[in-house]
């Protein structure tokens, strides 16, 4: 007997697949959710390792790295200084001339440099949730930066507000209107002027903070946060996140986290004609100079991870009061501080 089989009719394979498109619209999203979920816990954990390495570090040194080198911004920052500390001891026997200057040796972007360090992504520098940068002149971007307090990396003054102090320091305040040493961005050869230049500034990266310096107390004082990764090219190169570089080396808090107001890259390069970007300038004046914002790209950059001077990691968001984001950010400013505000 012959049984003729009933196949499916175009009206419900259409209803099946619709069906189907729709059970993937709704479960994405979940999924994209609890990758992220995933991808911030990485962060945290990233935050709370450079955290302990810090004070590994302050433990065999008594005291902090400095942000930049004691030479300005291109023979080693914290980045490299914190190397040992972070189970990368063989990276750092490999930098050459840490703390020098052009006249003891190589940059960052020397030949030895790029092969042995410069070049690598260094997994607990990189935030998941952040898109790797292309390599700029063949080096490497990351995704955090030590915290240079509530002004600008000179600790100066700024719009009024005054410098409170930070658990880190970038360039000497003398640095911000000499033109001599703003030619080389940074203190590259300390001879003739630039070495009279030198001894009455002190080295760039000094002085470098101890815990007991830091008044405001270790659990309500930043340690280190989010940088983005500039996504420039090689035509239009964006230096955020590029932390091998002095100036790229951490953030202030003059503005809120994600903050619309652009970073100062004063110095360097960043890809402001890219609208999809986050706002940069190159330009630099002495009311805002050499500054960044703390920045993620958690939640479409709806906060930061921050980890303090006491080894704590907590969540930012971008609505935190710019008086309590700015107090957090100062190790003497003797501001009295609402732990439920943040």
């Amino acid at each position: 007997m012959f049984v003729r089989r009933r196949g499916f009719t175009l009206i419900e394979l259409l209803v099946v697949i619709a069906i189907i498109a729709i059970l993937i619209g709704l479960l994405l999203p979940a999924v994209q959710k609890i990758r992220e979920a995933a991808a911030r816990m990485s962060c945290t954990n990233n935050l709370h390792q450079i955290a302990l390495a810090m004070h590994n570090y302050h433990d065999a040194n008594q005291k902090f790295p400095g942000g930049v080198g004691d030479f300005g911004c291109c023979w080693g920052t914290w980045a490299m200084a914190l190397l040992p500390y972070v189970e990368q001891d063989n990276m750092w026997k490999l930098f050459v001339n840490f703390n020098g200057n052009d006249n003891t040796g190589i940059r960052y972007s020397g030949t030895a440099n790029i092969n042995g360090v410069t070049s690598r992504q260094v997994k607990v520098y990189t935030c998941p949730s952040d898109t790797i940068a292309p390599l700029f002149s063949g080096m490497t971007h990351h995704n955090y930066g030590v915290n240079y307090g509530n002004t600008n990396m000179y600790g100066t003054t700024v719009a009024g507000v005054p410098f409170g102090g930070a658990p880190f320091r970038g360039y000497p305040a003398g640095w911000l209107t000499d033109t001599t040493m703003q030619s080389t961005y940074g203190w590259a050869q300390p001879d003739s002027d630039k070495l009279v230049k030198f001894q009455q500034y002190g080295h760039a990266g000094q002085p470098q903070t101890t815990l007991p310096a830091i008044s405001d107390g270790t659990s309500n004082t930043l340690m280190v946060s989010e940088l983005i990764q500039g996504q420039g090219d090689a035509s239009n190169p964006d230096l955020r996140g590029f932390i091998w570089w002095g100036s790229a080396t951490g953030f202030t808090a003059f503005n809120l986290p994600n903050s619309n107001a652009p970073d100062v890259m004063t110095g360097g390069a960043c890809n402001v004609a890219a609208t999809w970007n986050i706002p940069c300038t190159t330009l630099n004046s002495t009311q805002f100079p050499k500054m960044s914002s703390a920045r993620s790209r958690h939640g479409g950059g709806a906060g930061v991870n921050a980890a303090f001077c006491d080894g704590h990691v907590t969540w930012v968001t971008n609505n935190i009061s710019l008086a309590t984001w700015r107090a957090l950010s100062t190790s003497q400013g003797g501001e009295v501080i609402d732990s439920n505000s943040f």
